[in-house]
């Protein structure tokens, strides 16, 4: 029979097991603190640095080369702010500029910025930067009275003087926004070319000494600490923004991911109160909502215990994914083993006995539920991403130890605790101390489990005072009450409530729907297939808004610089890394032709893929020709050069290796200098551009504009050109000279390590779905139950992803990760589901009266560990971060599906491969009924109800 294959060794083993748990848990819960303190100093230990997200392969050779090779070690450095007319008028008017230029004047004189701020000279822009440098500048210095005793006029004059013919291509031009315009037009009687502009560039030098220094991060080098004075900088260049609005861009990346944590992690703390006031609630127990937070304070502990000792890194997806989703988890694993005991006292059983045979009857679905679980998200490990292994591997840790936690101790917990304070009264009146109890005690839990989950040591602490205040002391207080009222005559008792009597519209609901199945089924499989197209359907992409609010000054900035300046300027960048030897100069001379080449490919494919100024030139960053073409130009610096420098063909370039030689010693040690005085080139800069081994190898980067972050295609033909333009610099002459000519560039290997992130996760899928199969049909004897068990799991996927695409959610660093937490939360209410059908169905004549008993009991443990999880990461989507409130809703409508396929379609498809009872199988079980053929109805749920063969304990 069914039954004999889920009994035996295994369920004897899971009854000697609960029989010591139940001898020894006071002993055990002292093993518990004893590892939980000693866990902590590791814990605390614990690595926040994010992992590598990026697989292997040459552009993260390369990338990481020129990184390591590419080091800027001046402390100057310079920011870039946009400067917009209000309502997108005329920048490039007198009051504009006007507004600007006291506000800049204003900045220099600060007292409290003047010590900061730096004279330097910029190459890019070829004139000096005094603090603050824009157009407004310019024009002021043209016109003999400034822009204080000038008209509009005035300033269209100065202008088109300032961005006439002569200047064309000029760094000027290029600081005007890419929608300017240039027109013959009649200005005070003449005919004159009329510049307008909606936006213009502003830049400010800094200089970092007194600021912590240069960084090495993301983030131009500049610190927490230089970012506060760059937002001192834009208050002041802002000023009281009449005719204006200004905008640093992206100078404050650190500290807006602080605040915006900071303005989210209540939001985090209300979500995981919501759980906690759930679990209480449901199970209508205030015993249960406070051990279940000091379970997931102490499974948090451990956890992050153990990846400190299996040395992993945090980040975004260990440091908060995980963690989030295995409180879901966890809650789940104490629902179904309390609940399960509950039925048993409903059965007459004692709580000791309750506990032993309601956890050896769960124990197998249990255990199924935390190995299948674990193994779909270890299944992640194929794509050999070190992010998306130790994702895997660490929240498959946190699932046994939370399986271990809340599934195995804690419910004993709640038991002995009920024992040690009593039965309560009958009667209770309104509770006002008992619900005012309650609510505090649950926003501590939250607090408690929320630092356990970001800062352990706190979490530690908070739960030394937490488990003194509200269990030890309430669980005194309250027998004393309950002693006191029986002592008074009050009649007491135990009342079982929540969980234990079951969830009547759960059954009602399963079975309805298992009767129709062949409306169900159909309707299913037309729902699995609009899930399907929808799944690819969703892109993958990339932006800064998935992780700031739309509204922070951040993105803002980001905007403006796309609208104004996305073609100019704006997005990102690749380049050829190459290296060899640099000295000569016809392989300088084919460095520059890569420009070239790359100009006419984009021009030939019809593809816009290169960044450009308003001239329509390629915007290029400087590299080793640029410091040796400055060196040419000016005589300062042949002059220090030691050798004579000749160029006599003029093509800007010196006639022999030596003389570039001398050129590359003279910008390492002393910078490049013009004839004006200004340091083109400073030394401590020169090794941003520059690298050499010190033996006659250099190093330089070929360094493009790509007018995109996030856009897959410009991005792959810019790649696709890089490579073409690769090939074609070591088949010519001057690759004879160099050792290594390879592509990459921030961008580029961004759009691939995403493309590789989301591929791997969608390669884990199938890995998983394949072998919670395998688990679930070794577990449960039966190929057929372990596909049945699993084939659902599709639609929850489906249906998330269809969900993503209908709400415009792209797949991310963060969003691909709901693949594996859905098949991992699919797969735990489906083997639940399963085997409590089968487990009721063993002594059961009919089909049905096993689903809604497995529909009242296990379904309504579904329901409830559902609820509360899809209401507390509901509450996490109302935070102002978009990751956090990103991951709450999908979070929640993953869970959402994943009820709704377990208590909806799951049992239709258990009817579909469990054969009905007949012949003697099925009279010898009617036989135990008590009731004739003819009286037995399957469909009523008094059928259910009434069973009176009840299973012999375990």
């Amino acid at each position: 029979m069914v039954g004999e294959t889920q009994t035996g060794n295994s369920v004897g083993r899971a009854a000697s097991l609960f029989e010591w748990i139940n001898g020894h848990v006071r002993w055990i819960t002292i093993g518990i603190i004893v590892i939980t303190v000693a866990a902590v100093p590791l814990a605390m230990s614990r690595s926040q640095d994010d992992p590598d997200f990026e697989p292997s392969g040459e552009i993260y050779d390369t990338i990481d080369l020129a990184d390591e090779h590419f080091q800027n070690s001046s402390p100057l450095t310079i920011a870039l702010f946009i400067v917009e007319a209000r309502n997108r008028g005329d920048a490039l008017t007198r009051d504009v500029l006007l507004e600007f230029k006291q506000n800049s004047d204003s900045m220099r004189s600060n007292a409290d910025l003047i010590d900061d701020l730096a004279v330097q000279f910029s190459s890019d822009l070829e004139e000096e930067i005094d603090g603050v440098f824009s157009l407004a500048d310019k024009v002021d210095d043209a016109l003999p009275a400034g822009l204080v005793g000038a008209t509009d006029a005035d300033v269209k004059f100065a202008l088109a003087d300032i961005l006439g013919e002569d200047a064309v291509g000029s760094p000027l031009r290029d600081g005007l926004s890419q929608l300017a315009t240039s027109r013959v037009g009649q200005v005070a009687g003449q005919e004159i070319v009329v510049w307008e502009a909606p936006a213009f560039q502003a830049f400010v030098s800094i200089d970092l000494t007194n600021l912590g220094g240069r960084t090495d991060d993301s983030n131009g080098g500049v610190g927490p600490d230089g970012q506060e004075l760059l937002r001192d900088v834009q208050s002041e260049l802002q000023g009281d923004q009449d005719n204006f609005r200004l905008l640093g861009v992206a100078i404050d990346a650190d500290i807006t991911a602080e605040e915006q944590l900071a303005a989210s992690s209540p939001f985090i703390l209300l979500s995981v109160v919501g759980i906690m006031v759930l679990v209480g609630a449901l199970l209508r127990s205030y015993w249960a909502a406070a051990l279940v937070a000091v379970g997931l304070g102490v499974t948090m502990i451990w956890y992050a215990a153990v990846l400190s000792a299996l040395q992993f890194e945090g980040g975004m997806l260990l440091g908060f994914i995980a963690p989030i989703s295995v409180i879901a988890f966890g809650v789940d694993f104490f629902v179904h083993a309390s609940g399960r005991a509950r039925e048993q006292q409903v059965a007459g059983m004692s709580r000791d006995r309750a506990y032993h045979s309601g956890l050896t009857l769960v124990f197998p679905a249990l255990l199924l539920a935390v190995i299948s679980s674990a193994a779909a998200f270890i299944s992640n490990g194929v794509a050999g991403i070190q992010a998306i292994v130790q994702f895997g591997t660490g929240t498959a840790i946190a699932l046994i130890i939370a399986f271990v936690v809340l599934g195995l101790v804690a419910p004993r917990w709640l038991l002995t605790v009920e024992d040690m304070v009593g039965d309560p009264p009958l009667e209770r009146g309104l509770m006002i101390r008992y619900k005012f109890g309650f609510f505090l005690m649950t926003l501590i839990a939250g607090a408690t489990v929320t630092f356990s989950v970001v800062l352990p040591i706190v979490g530690a602490i908070a739960l030394v005072v937490f488990v003194p205040l509200f269990v030890l002391l309430p669980i005194r207080w309250t027998r004393k009450g309950y002693a006191k009222a029986a002592a008074a005559g009050r009649p007491t008792g135990s009342v079982i409530k929540g969980a234990g009597r079951g969830l009547k519209p759960a059954g009602d609901i399963v079975h309805f729907l298992a009767r129709w199945r062949v409306v169900t089924i159909p309707i299913t499989i037309a729902l699995a297939i609009v899930g399907a197209v929808a799944f690819t359907q969703v892109d993958s992409e990339f932006t800064f808004s998935d992780f700031f609010a739309e509204d922070s000054d951040f993105i803002q900035s980001l905007d403006l610089l796309d609208t104004h300046f996305g073609s100019t300027g704006g997005g990102g960048s690749g380049f050829l890394y190459v290296e060899g030897d640099l000295t000569q100069p016809d392989t300088l001379a084919a460095l520059e032709t890569v420009v070239t080449e790359l100009d006419s490919a984009e021009a030939a494919s019809g593809d816009d893929y290169l960044s450009r100024d308003l001239s329509g030139a390629v915007t290029v960053r400087d590299n080793a020709v640029s410091i040796v073409r400055t060196a040419v130009a000016s005589r300062a610096a042949t002059a220090a050069a030691g050798v004579d420098i000749t160029d006599a063909d003029n093509d800007g370039l010196p006639d022999s290796a030596d003389q570039v030689r001398a050129i590359y010693d003279l910008a390492f040690t002393d910078g490049i200098s013009t004839d004006d005085g200004f340091v083109a080139f400073p030394a401590d800069s020169v090794t941003e551009l520059l690298w050499t081994d010190g033996a006659g190898t250099y190093a330089t980067l070929v360094q493009v504009g790509i007018p995109t972050f996030t856009e897959d295609a410009i991005i792959l033909n810019a790649r696709s050109g890089l490579d073409d333009v690769a090939d074609s610099l070591e088949a010519s002459p001057a690759g004879a000279s160099l050792t290594n000519v390879s592509v990459s560039g921030e961008t580029i290997t961004q759009q691939d390590g995403l493309a590789a992130f989301t591929d791997a996760m969608l390669i884990a899928l199938p890995v998983a779905l394949v072998l919670c199969a395998i688990l679930a049909g070794v577990f449960m004897h039966s190929v057929k139950y372990g596909i049945a068990a699993v084939t659902p799991i599709l639609l929850v996927v489906g249906w998330v992803y269809g969900f993503m695409y209908v709400a415009d959610y792209k797949i991310n660093v963060v969003t691909a990760t709901i693949a594996a937490i859905a098949v991992g939360v699919g797969i735990d209410f489906s083997t639940h589901f399963t085997m409590r059908f089968r487990e009721e169905f063993e002594s059961e004549p009919s089909r049905f009266p096993a689903l809604r008993r497995a529909g009242e009991g296990t379904g309504g443990a579904l329901a409830i560990s559902a609820l509360s999880s899809i209401i507390g990461f509901t509450v996490m989507a109302f935070a102002p971060m978009p990751i956090f409130v990103t991951f709450g809703v999908l979070t929640a409508v993953m869970i959402v599906f994943s009820l709704l396929v377990a208590l909806l379609v799951l049992p239709s498809v258990l009817l579909v491969v469990t054969r009905s009872r007949t012949g003697a199988e099925r009279q010898h079980l009617l036989d135990l009924t008590g009731v004739s053929p003819e009286e037995y109805d399957p469909h009523s749920r008094q059928t259910a109800i009434n069973r009176n063969h009840t299973p012999v304990e375990p």
